[in-house]
């Protein structure tokens, strides 16, 4: 199990102990605010514009890409996701309510999904086909991926900054 604190620091769950460690205690603060991993273990963090492709065991950037493209500026919200056909997507916070993006495989850069209609989608996930956002003031969102469609599912009276699913999704 791995998690990327509020200050950016990656870290790995010893599970004898129950204490979390620093992948890699040498390596400053990556910074980023998003984290997921694909279905080839490779880790990605998202920071601002950036993607960081992370090695899980020493905590070290193996590869940064510029997210932003010509006509679109992307600046992470928060968090992101690769669901179960290894699709990566993230929230942007570049327009005044958050934009859907997909990260394309062949160029690492992001493609407009388009307008969610909410903002501060801190959370992401992808569970049983389906792609989750949960926000800052409790909103629980059913984001369609092909065209970024969102649906308030449940308003909760918590602020949500992460998401996961269980690996049966």
């Amino acid at each position: 199990l791995f998690g990327l604190t509020g200050s950016g620091r990656l870290k790995i769950i010893d599970e004898d102990t129950t204490t979390w460690n620093d992948v890699d205690n040498s390596q400053s603060s990556i910074g980023g605010n998003g984290f997921a991993i694909d279905n080839y273990r490779r880790a990605y963090v998202t920071k601002a514009s950036k993607l960081y492709e992370v090695d899980l065991q020493t905590g070290v950037i193996l590869e940064e890409w510029e997210l932003n493209t010509p006509g679109l500026t992307v600046r992470s919200s928060g968090d992101c996701v690769v669901n179960k056909n290894n699709s990566f997507y993230m929230t942007s916070s570049a327009s005044p309510l958050d934009d859907l993006i997909y990260v394309d495989p062949a160029t690492m850069k992001g493609v407009l999904v388009g307008n969610t209609g909410f903002d501060a989608i801190y959370g992401l996930t992808a569970a049983w086909g389906n792609l989750y956002g949960l926000n800052s003031t409790g909103k629980l969102l059913l984001i369609d991926p092909n065209t970024a469609e969102t649906v308030e599912l449940h308003d909760f009276p918590l602020s949500f900054y992460g998401a996961a699913s269980t690996a049966n999704r």
